[in-house]
């Protein structure tokens, strides 16, 4: 095997476990959102500008810049037991998982909102399902 083989080899299998670090939190994400104690998207903004991040969820809805959510925050939003089962379910750990949700959420609700209202029940999760079908495609 010539240098430049390993070299190809190695960035292949760091964009392949980024890939699969984006797969793992998309997936979570998704899991979070389906849950039927949260509620699907609409549920978890509820939740979440229930915990006081109003002028957050708004900002993701809205066309400006999305607000950042602290991985605390959705630490208290979703329970320590749910967190822990999905950071074991997924094989991450619970810092790794929080910090990526806290990252993916924004983005995934901004794309579900385009008009700044999210879809309900059905077309909510065909949304979830279409956007998890363009990331893989990516």
């Amino acid at each position: 095997m010539s240098i430049l083989d390993k070299i190809t080899g190695g960035i292949a299998d760091q964009l392949k476990g980024q890939a699969d670090e984006q797969g793992n939190l998309l997936n979570a994400a998704m899991e979070i959102m389906n849950s039927p104690d949260v509620g699907g998207p609409s549920g978890m903004l509820q939740a979440l500008t229930k915990q006081g991040q109003g002028d957050v969820v708004n900002s993701w809805l809205s066309t400006g810049k999305n607000l950042p959510i602290s991985p605390d925050t959705l630490l208290n939003v979703f329970g320590q037991e749910k967190v822990q089962q999905m950071a074991a379910s997924m094989g991450m750990s619970i810092p790794s998982l929080l910090s990526g949700l806290s990252t993916m959420l924004p983005e995934m609700i901004d794309k579900l909102s385009p008009g700044g209202k999210l879809p309900a029940g059905e077309e909510a999760s065909d949304a979830l399902g279409q956007l998890a079908k363009n990331f893989f495609r990516n």
